[in-house]
């Protein structure tokens, strides 16, 4: 494929700065790909065997930042402050992640 074939999800593509942002979209990329793996392995599809082994890959890094999420909300007031401004500043990415692919 040619570079521009190549399709992102716009919250992937954000910048590593901030530990808690970072945390932020790991856990909304790992939740993501957890409820589409699972999909994918109910299913009778090629790609059932695959997604059911990816579900057990990806529930550990859904975990880890889950983890991240709770302990730097439940910390001090700064890192609260810092998770819940990530949280806030990714949201709006979310939503792409369930629109339809145009051509799919």
């Amino acid at each position: 494929r040619e570079e521009r074939a190549f399709r992102n999800l716009q919250l992937v593509e954000q910048p590593n700065g901030d530990f808690a942002h970072t945390i932020a979209r790991q856990l909304y990329f790992s939740v993501y790909q957890h409820l589409l793996y699972e999909r994918l392995a109910a299913g009778d599809g090629e790609f059932a065997g695959l997604a059911a082994k990816a579900v057990k890959e990806v529930a550990y890094h859904r975990d880890h930042a889950e983890q991240w999420v709770l302990r730097l909300g439940d910390g001090t007031a700064e890192s609260h402050e810092r998770m819940q401004s990530g949280l806030e500043a990714l949201w709006r990415f979310t939503g792409e992640m369930f629109q339809p692919i145009e051509g799919l």
